[in-house]
């Protein structure tokens, strides 16, 4: 029975119905002693799938190519308990499969992302990976229909790839965000938000592999100097999904830390899950802002015509100078927000500390820092801001005339 299932017509058998079926029994106790197989030969598989591999019927090659994955892999299971290696037969038989093309293809998208729809049917088994990894891989290499992985052991000896390469998760990551970046309306969201969530997880693994199912172990990427770049490749792309907002927000950009008093410059995004929190990191999120993010913030408001953003604009210097004092240091290059809406460089701006001066200000055009900020507790010296008072000098510009 099992010989007819993996070989079907190709299985020839004694014709015990008529011709032996007198003393059937000892029949076949006669046959055992010339060593005829009772099971399907190795041999006979491996000559078995080199005819179906010229066939042109698709789906019945197909369901027979299946019979006889799922007989190998018991035979290789079979085989590896208790040894730690396979057979000079199993091993020689799986040589001669993997140079054959008869792994069935899946030929459409389903929920998988950016799914390039494959020109053959069946492909060899280097070239292949099962669908538990499709999402990190459907514009980049074939998956197969077969729904039973084996692990890694037996995945290994059929010749399969089980762990796709960093490159190859990388290229369809950047296929995903072209094809998602800039749509206003994502028809099937939660198949995004899926399949992000896998790309995030496999960069979010690297080493760190040892809480993860033995059939799912390497999955992630081996970090290397070859695969610490990716926040060099990232930082600045919008790659970090924001489901409350969907849309996508460049690792520079986003934060650990709640940085509520940024927004919509910067934003605070966090995962529910380890392994994704490890993918953003990955990705080139940070922990928490330094003065330098809060300078850009500031650099971006500016150039962007809205100064008039004055929460974010006093929260950012607020947080500036709080920094600077911890540090003990002063930088008189942060942009503060003079009366007039503009935003300049601190050194070049005043401190209204002479208020006898105040009705001849606005003729004088002198930058003058913004009351929204000028309460902030050592501001003056932590941002180098210079003292009206002490800088302007009034003097006669022309001898007085006498009376």
């Amino acid at each position: 029975k099992l010989a007819r299932t993996v070989l079907a017509d190709e299985a020839q058998f004694p014709d015990m119905k008529t011709t032996y079926a007198v003393k059937s029994k000892t029949w076949l106790s006669f046959f055992r002693n010339l060593e005829m197989a009772t099971e399907p030969r190795l041999s006979d598989i491996v000559e078995y799938l080199r005819k179906l591999v010229t066939e042109d019927s698709c789906e019945h090659t197909r369901d027979r190519f299946e019979t006889v994955f799922e007989f190998l892999k018991e035979r290789i299971e079979t085989d590896l308990q208790g040894e730690t290696d396979i057979s000079d037969e199993l091993s020689e038989a799986l040589e001669e499969l993997a140079e054959l093309p008869w792994i069935p293809i899946r030929q459409n998208a389903g929920d998988l992302l950016c799914f390039k729809s494959p020109d053959v049917d069946f492909a060899y088994p280097g070239e292949v990976y099962f669908p538990r990894v499709g999402q990190l891989i459907a514009s980049q290499a074939y998956i197969t229909v077969f729904k039973q992985e084996p692990n890694k052991r037996i995945s290994t000896a059929m010749g399969f790839a089980s762990k796709p390469p960093l490159t190859l998760v990388i290229n369809h990551f950047k296929e995903v965000l072209a094809a998602f970046s800039n749509q206003i309306t994502i028809a099937n969201e939660a198949a995004l938000v899926k399949g992000l969530g896998q790309i995030y997880r496999f960069f979010g693994e690297g080493e760190d592999t040892a809480d993860i199912d033995a059939l799912e172990e390497d999955v992630g990427y081996q970090d290397s100097d070859n695969t610490s770049n990716l926040k060099t490749m990232f930082a600045q792309v919008p790659c970090i999904w924001d489901q409350e907002n969907r849309c996508f927000w460049k690792p520079d950009h986003v934060f650990m830390e709640n940085v509520w008093y940024m927004e919509p410059w910067r934003r605070t995004i966090r995962a529910n899950e380890k392994l994704i929190e490890s993918g953003y990191e990955a990705l080139g999120r940070k922990e928490q802002p330094t003065v330098d993010d809060w300078k850009q913030v500031l650099q971006e408001i500016s150039e962007s015509d809205k100064a008039s953003e004055e929460m974010v604009i006093r929260e950012v210097v607020r947080h500036i100078v709080d920094e600077l004092i911890r540090l003990d240091t002063a930088d008189g290059e942060v942009l503060v927000p003079t009366r007039n809406d503009k935003l300049l460089p601190a050194k070049g701006v005043f401190i209204a500390d002479a208020p006898w001066y105040e009705s001849r200000l606005d003729s004088w055009d002198i930058p003058i820092l913004s009351s929204s900020v000028s309460g902030i507790f050592e501001i003056q010296n932590a941002l180098k801001i210079p003292s009206l008072a002490e800088s302007v000098i009034e003097r006669l510009i022309k001898d007085p005339l006498e009376s």
